[in-house]
């Protein structure tokens, strides 16, 4: 597998494991040391009362759970289903558009914090989905 594409999956595996990792932190893993900060990530995001609700934290985990699963599953080496990576990048860009969405329209969240994630989301998105677009090329096996 040539370079962009161990990258790509880099990333993809990385952030799956990290979004799961600050899903069981807000579920159950926020007592303890190093997990706690991980647990106030993305509650933070929200404003005051917000960010202290617990539903909106149960919620907010499951779909963190939900979109790193499936950018996990992804970035496993040698999968070659174009349709996983088209799932993961549609992952980045509900990201960015409900975060988006929810600081312009619903006013629940803080700007600058939504601004980076949506920012970095949008761009993550755009690049798994070159992947099964053909941008980059692949090195051909020869014998």
């Amino acid at each position: 597998m040539d370079v962009i594409n161990t990258v790509i999956n880099w990333i993809l595996m990385s952030n799956g494991v990290y979004d799961i990792l600050c899903a069981c932190s807000i579920l159950w893993l926020y007592n303890i040391p190093g997990f706690s900060g991980l647990a106030k990530l993305h509650p933070t995001m929200f404003i005051l009362p917000h960010s202290e609700s617990s539903l909106l934290k149960r919620f907010l985990s499951y779909w963190l759970f939900t979109y790193g699963s499936a950018r996990l599953i992804a970035g496993l080496p040698d999968h070659t289903s174009d349709a996983l990576d088209v799932l993961a990048a549609i992952t980045y860009f509900l990201e960015a558009f409900c975060f988006e969405y929810e600081e312009r329209v619903g006013r629940t969240m803080i700007k600058e914090k939504v601004t980076f994630v949506s920012v970095f989301s949008f761009a993550l998105g755009v690049l798994v989905l070159l992947r099964p677009l053909k941008f980059f090329p692949t090195k051909s096996k020869t014998n």
